[in-house]
Protein backbone atom coordinates (compact mmCIF):
# COMPACT_ATOMS: atom_id res chain seq x y z
CA UNK A 1 0.00 0.00 0.00
CA UNK A 2 1.82 3.41 -0.83
CA UNK A 3 2.70 5.18 2.24
CA UNK A 4 0.60 8.53 2.02
CA UNK A 5 -2.66 9.42 0.01
CA UNK A 6 -0.72 11.32 -2.28
CA UNK A 7 1.12 8.00 -3.04
CA UNK A 8 -2.25 5.87 -3.43
CA UNK A 9 -3.25 8.75 -6.13
CA UNK A 10 -0.44 8.49 -7.80
CA UNK A 11 -0.40 4.88 -7.86
CA UNK A 12 -4.16 5.12 -9.51
CA UNK A 13 -3.08 7.46 -12.16
CA UNK A 14 -0.62 4.69 -13.28
CA UNK A 15 -2.52 1.95 -13.00
CA UNK A 16 -5.03 3.69 -15.36
CA UNK A 17 -2.13 5.14 -17.49
CA UNK A 18 -1.16 0.71 -17.68
CA UNK A 19 -4.91 -0.43 -18.87
CA UNK A 20 -5.28 2.68 -21.04
CA UNK A 21 -3.01 0.81 -23.61
CA UNK A 22 -5.55 -2.25 -23.94
CA UNK A 23 -8.27 -3.80 -25.49
CA UNK A 24 -10.84 -6.49 -25.86
CA UNK A 25 -7.98 -8.30 -28.08
CA UNK A 26 -4.78 -7.16 -26.10
CA UNK A 27 -5.62 -7.59 -22.21
CA UNK A 28 -3.40 -7.60 -19.53
CA UNK A 29 -2.77 -10.46 -16.95
CA UNK A 30 -2.51 -9.60 -13.12
CA UNK A 31 0.75 -10.70 -13.11
CA UNK A 32 1.82 -8.38 -16.02
CA UNK A 33 0.18 -5.35 -14.54
CA UNK A 34 1.91 -6.30 -11.45
CA UNK A 35 5.13 -5.79 -13.64
CA UNK A 36 4.35 -2.61 -15.01
CA UNK A 37 3.90 -0.98 -11.73
CA UNK A 38 6.78 -2.17 -10.62
CA UNK A 39 9.09 -0.11 -13.18
CA UNK A 40 7.42 2.89 -11.87
CA UNK A 41 9.08 1.79 -9.05
CA UNK A 42 5.36 0.84 -7.17
CA UNK A 43 4.30 -2.12 -5.24
CA UNK A 44 1.35 -4.02 -5.19
CA UNK A 45 0.15 -7.53 -4.64
CA UNK A 46 -2.96 -9.37 -6.07
CA UNK A 47 -5.35 -8.64 -3.29
CA UNK A 48 -4.16 -4.20 -3.67
CA UNK A 49 -4.48 -4.82 -7.73
CA UNK A 50 -8.58 -5.83 -7.51
CA UNK A 51 -9.11 -3.63 -4.79
CA UNK A 52 -7.59 -1.20 -7.19
CA UNK A 53 -9.24 -1.51 -10.24
CA UNK A 54 -12.32 -1.54 -8.00
CA UNK A 55 -11.99 1.95 -7.13
CA UNK A 56 -11.10 3.25 -10.52
CA UNK A 57 -14.34 1.30 -11.60
CA UNK A 58 -16.49 2.74 -8.79
CA UNK A 59 -15.01 6.39 -10.02
CA UNK A 60 -16.20 6.13 -13.33
CA UNK A 61 -13.53 4.08 -15.19
CA UNK A 62 -15.11 1.26 -16.47
CA UNK A 63 -12.16 -1.41 -16.43
CA UNK A 64 -13.75 -4.70 -17.99
CA UNK A 65 -12.22 -8.01 -16.79
CA UNK A 66 -12.26 -11.44 -18.26
CA UNK A 67 -11.15 -14.93 -17.02
CA UNK A 68 -9.43 -17.46 -19.06
CA UNK A 69 -6.66 -19.27 -17.36
CA UNK A 70 -6.30 -16.14 -14.93
CA UNK A 71 -7.71 -13.03 -14.49
CA UNK A 72 -7.41 -10.50 -17.60
CA UNK A 73 -8.16 -6.83 -17.67
CA UNK A 74 -8.55 -4.55 -20.28
CA UNK A 75 -10.53 -1.09 -21.36
CA UNK A 76 -12.99 -1.27 -23.77
CA UNK A 77 -12.27 1.52 -26.65
CA UNK A 78 -14.50 3.81 -27.18
CA UNK A 79 -13.11 4.71 -30.15
CA UNK A 80 -13.32 4.16 -33.89
CA UNK A 81 -14.07 1.18 -35.85
CA UNK A 82 -11.36 0.04 -38.68
CA UNK A 83 -13.83 1.46 -41.34
CA UNK A 84 -13.94 4.35 -39.56
CA UNK A 85 -10.38 4.88 -38.61
CA UNK A 86 -9.56 4.08 -42.36
CA UNK A 87 -11.82 7.07 -43.59
CA UNK A 88 -10.20 9.81 -41.39
CA UNK A 89 -6.57 8.24 -42.81
CA UNK A 90 -7.69 8.58 -46.26
CA UNK A 91 -9.12 12.37 -46.06
CA UNK A 92 -5.68 13.16 -43.90
CA UNK A 93 -3.97 11.62 -47.10
CA UNK A 94 -6.05 12.92 -49.36
CA UNK A 95 -6.17 16.78 -48.43
CA UNK A 96 -3.18 18.58 -50.44
CA UNK A 97 -2.81 21.32 -48.18
CA UNK A 98 -1.99 19.19 -45.60
CA UNK A 99 2.13 18.82 -45.70
CA UNK A 100 3.67 14.89 -46.15
CA UNK A 101 5.18 15.41 -42.42
CA UNK A 102 2.02 16.32 -40.94
CA UNK A 103 0.19 13.68 -43.24
CA UNK A 104 2.21 10.89 -40.38
CA UNK A 105 1.61 13.19 -37.57
CA UNK A 106 -2.12 13.45 -38.45
CA UNK A 107 -1.99 9.95 -38.87
CA UNK A 108 -0.56 8.57 -36.18
CA UNK A 109 -2.42 10.81 -33.82
CA UNK A 110 -5.88 9.54 -35.14
CA UNK A 111 -4.75 5.77 -35.02
CA UNK A 112 -3.45 6.66 -31.36
CA UNK A 113 -7.09 7.51 -30.38
CA UNK A 114 -7.32 4.37 -30.87
CA UNK A 115 -4.99 2.82 -28.92
CA UNK A 116 -1.04 1.76 -29.62
CA UNK A 117 -2.52 -1.68 -30.66
CA UNK A 118 -3.12 -0.23 -34.02
CA UNK A 119 0.01 0.96 -34.73
CA UNK A 120 0.20 -1.21 -37.82
CA UNK A 121 -2.86 -0.19 -39.18
CA UNK A 122 -1.39 2.48 -41.78
CA UNK A 123 1.38 0.79 -42.75
CA UNK A 124 -1.26 -1.88 -43.54
CA UNK A 125 -3.94 0.24 -44.49
CA UNK A 126 -2.88 3.32 -46.49
CA UNK A 127 -1.79 4.06 -49.75
CA UNK A 128 0.30 7.23 -50.23
CA UNK A 129 -1.97 8.51 -53.55
CA UNK A 130 -1.43 11.96 -53.16
CA UNK A 131 1.56 13.54 -55.00
CA UNK A 132 0.18 17.03 -54.67
CA UNK A 133 0.93 18.03 -50.91
CA UNK A 134 1.57 21.40 -50.45
CA UNK A 135 5.15 22.50 -48.56
CA UNK A 136 3.84 25.11 -46.84
CA UNK A 137 4.72 23.70 -43.19
CA UNK A 138 3.14 27.01 -41.57
CA UNK A 139 -0.34 26.60 -42.74
CA UNK A 140 -1.20 24.75 -39.38
CA UNK A 141 -0.09 27.97 -37.29
CA UNK A 142 -2.32 30.09 -39.84
CA UNK A 143 -5.14 28.01 -39.66
CA UNK A 144 -5.13 28.43 -35.77
CA UNK A 145 -4.52 32.00 -36.16
CA UNK A 146 -7.60 32.27 -38.59
CA UNK A 147 -9.66 30.37 -36.18
CA UNK A 148 -9.19 32.29 -32.86
CA UNK A 149 -9.88 35.65 -35.25
CA UNK A 150 -13.09 34.10 -36.54
CA UNK A 151 -13.91 32.94 -32.89
CA UNK A 152 -13.30 36.15 -31.65
CA UNK A 153 -14.84 38.59 -34.37
CA UNK A 154 -11.25 40.11 -35.22
CA UNK A 155 -9.51 40.95 -38.89
CA UNK A 156 -6.91 39.10 -40.06
CA UNK A 157 -3.47 40.44 -41.06
CA UNK A 158 -1.73 38.29 -44.08
CA UNK A 159 0.69 38.36 -47.22
CA UNK A 160 -0.53 36.70 -50.16
CA UNK A 161 1.75 34.53 -53.07
CA UNK A 162 2.00 32.25 -55.86
CA UNK A 163 4.54 30.34 -56.54
CA UNK A 164 6.60 30.41 -60.05
CA UNK A 165 8.32 27.78 -61.41
CA UNK A 166 11.00 26.88 -59.27
CA UNK A 167 8.59 26.60 -56.33
CA UNK A 168 9.87 30.48 -55.34
CA UNK A 169 7.31 32.59 -53.80
CA UNK A 170 5.59 35.91 -55.20
CA UNK A 171 4.17 38.44 -53.31
CA UNK A 172 1.02 39.88 -54.34
CA UNK A 173 0.65 43.79 -54.03
CA UNK A 174 4.48 43.66 -53.36
CA UNK A 175 4.15 41.85 -50.17
CA UNK A 176 1.94 43.87 -48.35
CA UNK A 177 -0.40 42.83 -45.89
CA UNK A 178 -3.73 42.12 -46.84
CA UNK A 179 -6.20 43.05 -43.93
CA UNK A 180 -9.30 41.33 -44.16
CA UNK A 181 -12.92 40.44 -42.39
CA UNK A 182 -12.33 36.12 -41.70
CA UNK A 183 -15.94 34.85 -42.59
CA UNK A 184 -15.43 30.87 -42.36
CA UNK A 185 -13.09 27.66 -43.41
CA UNK A 186 -13.52 25.50 -46.41
CA UNK A 187 -12.41 22.97 -47.47
CA UNK A 188 -12.64 22.29 -51.47
CA UNK A 189 -11.24 20.29 -54.05
CA UNK A 190 -8.28 19.03 -51.61
CA UNK A 191 -7.29 22.63 -50.67
CA UNK A 192 -8.06 24.97 -47.14
CA UNK A 193 -9.75 27.93 -48.23
CA UNK A 194 -10.39 31.30 -45.91
CA UNK A 195 -13.03 32.77 -47.31
CA UNK A 196 -13.80 36.76 -46.43
CA UNK A 197 -15.59 39.74 -46.41
CA UNK A 198 -14.05 42.32 -49.31
CA UNK A 199 -15.24 45.69 -48.13
CA UNK A 200 -13.99 47.50 -50.98
CA UNK A 201 -15.86 44.97 -53.23
CA UNK A 202 -18.56 44.60 -50.40
CA UNK A 203 -18.40 40.96 -51.40
CA UNK A 204 -16.95 37.44 -50.28
CA UNK A 205 -13.31 36.41 -51.10
CA UNK A 206 -11.55 32.72 -51.44
CA UNK A 207 -7.74 32.75 -50.62
CA UNK A 208 -5.86 29.68 -50.21
CA UNK A 209 -4.63 29.34 -46.73
CA UNK A 210 -1.66 27.42 -47.94
CA UNK A 211 -0.54 30.63 -50.01
CA UNK A 212 -0.96 32.66 -46.93
CA UNK A 213 2.07 34.06 -45.74
CA UNK A 214 2.74 36.04 -41.28
CA UNK A 215 -0.80 35.06 -40.63
CA UNK A 216 -1.93 37.59 -37.67
CA UNK A 217 -5.01 38.04 -35.65
CA UNK A 218 -5.47 42.03 -35.99
CA UNK A 219 -7.50 43.96 -32.67
CA UNK A 220 -9.59 45.66 -34.90
CA UNK A 221 -13.26 44.33 -34.86
CA UNK A 222 -14.44 42.37 -37.93
CA UNK A 223 -17.39 43.25 -39.81
CA UNK A 224 -19.66 40.19 -40.06
CA UNK A 225 -21.42 40.90 -43.84
CA UNK A 226 -23.17 38.35 -45.89
CA UNK A 227 -22.93 35.16 -43.61
CA UNK A 228 -25.73 33.67 -44.78
CA UNK A 229 -24.24 34.10 -48.59
CA UNK A 230 -21.13 32.02 -47.63
CA UNK A 231 -23.47 28.39 -46.89
CA UNK A 232 -24.12 28.86 -50.62
CA UNK A 233 -20.82 30.20 -51.56
CA UNK A 234 -19.36 26.75 -52.36
CA UNK A 235 -22.30 25.32 -54.12
CA UNK A 236 -22.29 28.28 -57.02
CA UNK A 237 -18.68 28.84 -56.93
CA UNK A 238 -16.18 26.33 -59.20
CA UNK A 239 -12.66 25.72 -57.99
CA UNK A 240 -13.14 28.90 -55.51
CA UNK A 241 -12.79 31.02 -58.42
CA UNK A 242 -15.26 33.31 -58.35
CA UNK A 243 -17.27 34.84 -61.18
CA UNK A 244 -20.72 36.69 -62.08
CA UNK A 245 -23.46 35.02 -59.91
CA UNK A 246 -25.91 34.00 -62.50
CA UNK A 247 -28.84 31.62 -62.43
CA UNK A 248 -27.97 29.56 -66.07
CA UNK A 249 -29.87 26.64 -67.15
CA UNK A 250 -28.06 23.27 -68.57
CA UNK A 251 -29.23 20.81 -70.56
CA UNK A 252 -27.27 17.29 -70.05
CA UNK A 253 -27.61 13.47 -70.98
CA UNK A 254 -29.40 11.94 -68.51
CA UNK A 255 -26.20 9.26 -68.39
CA UNK A 256 -24.27 12.40 -66.17
CA UNK A 257 -26.99 13.15 -63.44
CA UNK A 258 -24.65 11.69 -61.06
CA UNK A 259 -21.94 13.58 -62.06
CA UNK A 260 -23.49 16.95 -62.48
CA UNK A 261 -25.32 16.72 -58.98
CA UNK A 262 -22.25 15.73 -57.31
CA UNK A 263 -21.06 19.28 -58.74
CA UNK A 264 -24.18 21.17 -58.16
CA UNK A 265 -26.24 19.49 -55.26
CA UNK A 266 -28.82 16.67 -54.66
CA UNK A 267 -31.33 19.18 -53.93
CA UNK A 268 -32.01 20.40 -57.06
CA UNK A 269 -34.59 19.53 -59.43
CA UNK A 270 -34.00 17.86 -62.53
CA UNK A 271 -36.81 18.02 -65.65
CA UNK A 272 -36.86 15.29 -68.19
CA UNK A 273 -36.44 17.57 -71.89
CA UNK A 274 -36.87 14.37 -74.00
CA UNK A 275 -36.29 10.61 -73.16
CA UNK A 276 -32.08 11.16 -72.91
CA UNK A 277 -31.86 14.47 -71.70
CA UNK A 278 -32.51 16.24 -68.34
CA UNK A 279 -32.53 20.52 -67.83
CA UNK A 280 -31.94 22.09 -64.68
CA UNK A 281 -31.66 25.30 -63.51
CA UNK A 282 -28.77 26.42 -60.76
CA UNK A 283 -27.08 29.99 -59.56
CA UNK A 284 -23.41 29.36 -60.62
CA UNK A 285 -20.41 32.19 -60.51
CA UNK A 286 -20.01 32.03 -64.27
CA UNK A 287 -15.76 32.04 -64.65
CA UNK A 288 -13.62 30.30 -67.12
CA UNK A 289 -13.68 26.94 -64.62
CA UNK A 290 -17.46 27.25 -64.73
CA UNK A 291 -17.25 27.11 -69.01
CA UNK A 292 -14.00 24.54 -68.30
CA UNK A 293 -16.13 22.47 -66.50
CA UNK A 294 -19.16 22.39 -68.54
CA UNK A 295 -17.12 21.28 -71.52
CA UNK A 296 -15.74 18.05 -70.15
CA UNK A 297 -19.03 17.01 -71.36
CA UNK A 298 -18.51 17.50 -74.60
CA UNK A 299 -21.78 17.40 -76.53
CA UNK A 300 -23.65 15.92 -74.08
CA UNK A 301 -23.90 19.15 -71.81
CA UNK A 302 -25.40 22.55 -73.02
CA UNK A 303 -25.82 25.97 -72.03
CA UNK A 304 -29.24 26.95 -72.87
CA UNK A 305 -29.98 30.32 -70.77
CA UNK A 306 -29.42 33.10 -70.37
CA UNK A 307 -28.29 34.34 -73.82
CA UNK A 308 -25.04 36.09 -72.63
CA UNK A 309 -23.90 33.05 -71.25
CA UNK A 310 -24.29 30.80 -74.08
CA UNK A 311 -22.57 33.43 -76.29
CA UNK A 312 -19.80 33.64 -73.92
CA UNK A 313 -19.31 30.25 -73.74
CA UNK A 314 -19.47 30.61 -77.56
CA UNK A 315 -16.91 32.83 -77.48
CA UNK A 316 -14.64 30.72 -75.33
CA UNK A 317 -14.80 27.53 -77.76
CA UNK A 318 -14.26 29.63 -80.64
CA UNK A 319 -10.86 30.96 -78.97
CA UNK A 320 -9.68 27.52 -77.89
CA UNK A 321 -10.83 26.11 -81.32
CA UNK A 322 -8.21 28.91 -82.75
CA UNK A 323 -5.62 28.63 -80.35
CA UNK A 324 -5.09 24.72 -81.88
CA UNK A 325 -2.37 24.49 -84.12
CA UNK A 326 -3.23 23.83 -87.67
CA UNK A 327 -1.97 21.37 -90.01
Amino acid sequence: MPKTNKDYKIKLLYLYEILKHTDENHRLTTKQIIAELAKRNISCDRKILYDDIQTLNDNGFEILSNRAQQMEYYVESPALDDYELRILLDAVQASHFITDKKTKELSAKIVGLVGPNKNDFIEKNITCFNERKCSNEKIFYSIDEITRAIQESKKIQFRYFDLDLNGNRKFHKDGEFYVENPIDLIINDGMYYLLVYNEKHDDLTPYRVDRMDKVEMTSTPAIKKKVKEAKEFRNKTFSMYSGNDTRVTLSFNKKYTNQVLDKLGYNLRCEAESDDTYTISVNVDVSDTFFAWCFTFGENMQIKAPEDVVQKYREKLAKTLNSLPRF
